[in-house]
């Protein structure tokens, strides 16, 4: 595993510009239409770019100077109270994550003009990625085995995407689409390399580099695929899927629901490994797919809390709790393949191990204290702040 993060989010606010800022963005977006493109302005602390088009209602496009976000503005309007759009970029969000990206988007709101208060957003896109380097991998629609619950048609159906000029070699799958849920698997190495002959660059040899160097790899090589060629698996929630099958709209909704979004599309659209039973839903769940739900999962429980709670809170204990158990859980079948254990004897072989543990434990009392203590404080929420010493 290269990387794992948040790879996209959409949302909208109540609110609306104020009158400075909309004389502002009305000069700018006329002088942009008189230079036939993106007219630069600094705007409290922000710089930005204006764009001379607008968008669906919305009467302002302005593009962050980093380009990490683009703002779309309606003029105000008291009967249409939810006046702004954002959509974040893959990059901020890959290296700040989403807590923080809250916070910086509204501190950019205040600088426009709009005070928000919590609930006054409404989620509209949330997406996970996970990036694998996998030279050996190929993907294929066929592959793939649907639940009643997360069928193609509900989802909104497959394509395939082949290489140009290898018609064998599929790139990408992709299984849903907007507004519903989709998965998309895809050779990520092909799509960086184009991105970087057609704009001269990409932020993705840079952050899969700090990667490599943490665990050791040698250094990542586009000319040699056994160091480069690296698979993303993306999910993604769109708006319909939100909110109607999971009533996420706020921050604090979201927060609760990460987990069984992306559970529930993980478990309901698996890569399989082809067998020779007629029934596609008995064929075994491929390693990678097992793989891709212990990294979101763990992914998810690293992640500091977005909802208006900004604590460790509940939600974030149950998902610790379940990346613990899951490693836990490895733990002990790691133990017993070293051990040659069979499968009937595993759970005679965990009570064992879980005894010799305990008996380690207890030759050192004051170490096992310190350890439970620090745990304690690391994962502490507000309801149990005072357990240890009741």
């Amino acid at each position: 595993m290269i990387h794992r993060g948040f790879d996209g989010l959409d949302l909208a606010y109540k609110g609306h510009i104020d009158l400075q800022t909309l004389t502002v963005l009305t000069s700018a977006k006329q002088r942009a239409q008189e230079l036939k493109r993106e007219a630069p302005i600094v705007l409290g602390n922000m710089w930005l770019k204006v764009s001379p088009k607008g968008r669906r209602g919305f009467e302002f496009i302005v593009l962050g100077g980093d380009q990490h976000e683009t703002w779309f503005f309606k003029k105000p309007n008291a009967n249409d109270p939810y006046g702004v759009y954002v959509s974040v970029a893959a990059i901020r969000l890959a290296s700040k994550g989403l807590a923080a990206t809250r916070l910086y988007l509204e501190d950019r709101l205040r600088q426009f003009g709009i005070e928000v208060e919590p609930g006054d957003e409404s989620i509209a896109r949330v997406d996970y990625a996970v990036d694998y380097l996998f030279p050996e991998f190929a993907v294929s629609g066929d592959h793939f085995s649907m639940s009643s619950a997360y069928s193609l048609q509900s989802l909104g159906g497959l394509q395939e995407y082949r290489e140009k000029g290898k018609t064998s070699r599929i790139e990408t799958v992709m299984i849903g689409k907007n507004p519903n849920a989709q998965v998309e698997v895809y050779d990520k190495t092909t799509e960086v390399k184009k991105r970087i002959a057609t704009r001269g660059q990409s932020p993705w040899p840079t952050l899969w580099g700090y990667k490599y160097d943490q665990i050791g790899l040698p250094p990542l090589d586009f000319d040699r695929p056994e160091t480069s060629q690296i698979w993303r698996i993306e999910l993604r929630a769109y708006k319909k899927h939100l909110k109607e099958k999971w009533k996420v709209s706020t921050w604090g909704d979201l927060q609760e629901k990460l987990w069984p979004i992306f559970e529930a599309l993980i478990k309901n659209v698996r890569l399989t490994i082809p067998s020779a039973d007629s029934n596609r839903s008995r064929w075994p769940t491929h390693p990678l797919w097992r793989q891709l739900h212990d990294d979101v999962l763990a992914g998810l429980a690293k992640e500091a809390p977005c909802g208006d709670n900004l604590s460790f809170d509940d939600r974030t204990v149950e998902l610790k709790r379940k990346q613990l158990k899951a490693q836990l859980r490895a733990f002990f079948i790691s133990l017993a393949g070293l051990h040659r254990i069979a499968l009937e004897d595993l759970p005679d072989f965990a009570r064992a191990m879980t005894g010799e543990v305990l008996g380690d434990m207890q030759k050192d009392p004051e170490r096992t204290r310190m350890r439970l203590e620090q745990a304690f404080a690391k994962y502490a929420t507000p309801e149990n702040s005072s357990g240890m010493d009741q």
